[in-house]
Formats: C-alpha cells, sequence, structure tokens
C-alpha cells in the first residue's frame, strides 16, 4: 500500500534533502514546513481507517508495518546525511521530528501491530544505550558486593556490555536487556549474600538469556565439576544432579535474548543428556544395590575428630587410593551411622551436613587434618625408622 512514506516523504528524504542535490528556495522550504503537519495527520488518519475497517487482521498487520518499516528507513537515511546546508536545517529537523512522532505514535497507539522485531533507528538505539549505561553502574557494584562467582559476573556484565556496544538491536531485544538489567540490579538488593549466586544463575535461566556465553558459562561448571571427580558412580551422580536442577528451575516463555533460538534450558538439557549418553556409552556402571539398614550393626567409632575434618580425612583416604569411594553416597550413609564424632547427638552424624563438610572443605579444617597426619607421620618415624 502506498502512503507518503512511500511517496511524498520518501521523495522528500531519499532526493530534495540530499546535501548533494539542489538547495531548495526559501518559499519552497517554506512551503514543505506548512505541508508537513497535514502530511502527519494524513497519515495517522489512514491508520486509524485500517485498524477499523473490515480488512483481515493480518492485512492490517502488514500494511501499518510497513508504514513502521519506511519510517524508520526514512529516519536512518535522515539522520546520517552530514554536511547539511545552514539553510535547510530547519526543514531538516522538521521532517526528522514528523517522522519520529510518526513512529512514536504507531508504538503508542497501534502497539498491537508494532513489529518489535525490526531495527530501531540509531538515534534511538543510541539514546537507550546512553540510559542503560547510566545504570550498570548499580548493577556492577550490587554484584561485586553480593556474588562470589567472577565467572558468574562476568557473564553477566560481559552479555549486557556486548548489548551496549553493538551497532543497533530490535525493539524487541532493547525491551528484553531493559528488563534483564533491572531485575538483576533489584535482585542484587533483595538477596542474601550466601545465596546471591545460586539465585542469580537461576534468575538468568528464568529470564531465557540464551546467548552463547551463558551456554559456554554451565558447560564450564559442569565440565569442572566432572573434571573434580574420577569415579564414574559420581560423575552419574553429578550429571543427574544437574539434569534435576535445571528440569527444576522454571524458564519464562515470552522471553529471550534471541526468540528464534532454542531457550537456555533445553539447550543445556540436552547437553546433559549427551553426556549422560556418552559416558554411558564409554564407561558403563551397574546400579548400586543399597545394603539395608537392618542388616547394618549399631556399632559406632568414636574419634576425636570434628565431622568436618573426619569428612576432609575421608575425602583424603579416596583422592590417595585408601579407600574406595564408589558411591559416595553409601559411604556418607556408612559414616554418618557408624562413626561417633565429640558433642554429637545419639542419633549419630547428619548425612546431609556430612554430605556438606565433604564438599566444601575451609583452611581450618585443613590445618586440623594435617595436625593429624603429622603426629601419625611422627608415630611410624619412632617404631619403625632408626637413625
Amino acid at each position: 500500500m502506498k502512503t507518503a512514506t512511500t511517496t511524498i516523504l520518501q521523495d522528500l528524504v531519499v532526493n530534495t534533502l540530499n546535501p548533494s542535490a539542489k538547495v531548495l528556495s526559501p518559499a519552497e522550504i517554506k512551503k514543505w514546513l506548512t505541508e508537513l503537519p497535514e502530511i502527519s495527520r494524513e497519515m495517522f488518519q489512514v491508520m486509524g481507517i485500517l485498524v477499523f475497517s473490515p480488512l483481515e487482521a493480518n492485512l492490517v498487520n502488514r500494511h501499518i508495518r510497513q508504514i513502521q518499516r519506511e519510517t524508520i528507513f526514512l529516519i536512518d537515511t535522515l539522520q546520517a546525511y552530514q554536511n547539511i546546508p545552514a539553510c535547510m536545517a530547519m526543514l531538516h529537523q522538521a521532517v526528522l521530528t514528523c517522522l519520529t512522532e510518526l513512529l512514536q505514535g504507531i508504538e503508542e497507539q497501534y502497539s498491537d501491530y508494532f513489529n518489535l522485531d525490526l531495527a530501531m533507528p540509531a538515534s534511538g538505539f543510541k539514546a537507550e544505550v546512553e540510559k542503560l549505561s547510566n545504570h550498570m553502574d548499580l548493577l556492577i557494584a550490587g554484584l561485586k558486593a553480593k556474588s562470589s562467582d567472577k565467572a558468574l559476573q562476568q557473564l553477566i556484565i560481559g552479555s549486557l556490555n556486548g548489548f551496549l556496544t553493538a551497532d543497533s538491536c530490535t525493539y524487541y531485544r532493547l525491551a528484553y536487556v531493559q528488563g534483564l538489567q533491572e531485575s538483576l540490579t533489584n535482585l542484587c538488593k533483595t538477596t542474601e549474600k550466601k545465596e546471591a549466586d545460586e539465585r542469580l544463575r537461576e534468575h538468568l535461566v528464568y529470564y531465557n538469556l540464551n546467548n552463547a556465553t551463558h551456554v559456554r558459562y554451565h558447560k564450564t561448571l559442569i565440565a569442572n565439576a566432572l573434571a573434580s571427580v574420577f569415579d564414574v558412580q559420581e560423575q552419574y551422580e553429578l550429571l543427574y544432579a544437574y539434569q534435576k536442577q535445571f528440569r527444576g528451575w522454571q524458564q519464562l516463555k515470552t522471553a529471550a535474548y534471541s526468540p528464534r533460538q532454542e531457550g537456555i534450558r533445553q539447550v543445556m538439557l540436552s547437553y546433559i543428556k549427551a553426556e549422560i549418553k556418552y559416558l554411558t556409552k564409554v564407561r558403563p556402571v551397574s546400579a548400586p544395590d543399597p545394603a539395608s539398614d537392618a542388616a547394618v550393626s549399631n556399632y559406632k567409632i568414636c574419634v576425636s575428630l570434628s565431622v568436618d575434618a573426619l569428612a576432609y580425612f575421608f575425602r583424603l583416604l579416596i583422592l590417595a587410593g585408601v579407600v574406595n569411594g564408589s558411591p559416595r553416597s553409601q559411604l556418607i550413609r556408612f559414616i554418618a551411622k557408624h562413626f561417633q564424632t565429640p558433642g554429637a547427638s545419639k542419633k549419630g552424624i547428619s548425612e546431609r551436613s556430612l554430605e556438606g563438610k565433604y564438599n566444601q572443605v575451609v583452611q581450618s579444617t585443613a590445618n586440623t587434618v594435617r595436625m593429624v597426619l603429622m603426629r601419625m607421620l611422627k608415630i611410624l618415624n619412632d617404631q619403625f625408622i632408626t637413625t
């Protein structure tokens, strides 16, 4: 459908206002300045008639989106001009204002037909980028205060900075990034430091940040976790734990950094499934047969070590190849049931507590175990090594 953006305004912008074209006379400029408001009114009338006409919705949608696309093209063309003659500057600005108001009118009054997949005018994008940049310091400060995962911080900051340094973007991506930045900033304000990293990871999946950097971040996490254990069963347990985690996380159906690409949640579930399949193929393992609690003796070994020191001591035994820690879940259950630490209740050691201490070792625990090992080594030297 031909409208002013296809005919009159396009000829004015592409030909008449081109700096290489002949300069208009004062009378011609005045004539255009007088006609522009009427052209604008006619454009809005045309769109109003289209919306309330008996035309099918898909035709109305196509016509209004054509006007939107042509308007964006004319704005970008007009703003790319340089060395505009001084006498033409007023007309240049008036046409730019007319086109900008037309585009804003489509977005505000006919939002149902507004095409979010079109790249916005370069000038509009630059203005929005400046607003986002002004809020980045607040987000960065929040991340540094709450997050302890440097790679996670870099993922968030890098993804947003990558957007801010782009030359253009679609209306959809701008709205997405604005929402992501605001929600992450609020999350940093309201979340306790001890749970910040986990909540940030979950939120990025929820908001469907499905860019390559986010996918690479999670793949690296999983790869590092698998590399830290040598037992096949533990590798299976890790992969199934990650699978359960991603299945449990929610993901917005209406949001995505790249809406035409697969969501981050499904990408990671497919990756984990492939890793499990590969592990099964190259290193098959049979499912363990847990011993019945009824068959386990109630005998407990009393030790002078605390729970965290006991957990780390067994971890060292496994790493040194002294103890076979497979499957770890049964080993943890056995230690909790058959060892008695100072101050532990009659019920014994909590399996969950022991598991947590096993996975997270602090410096003080390492120092305690080191002293025990040095004492054992001294005893060995005294008994068997002669000078």
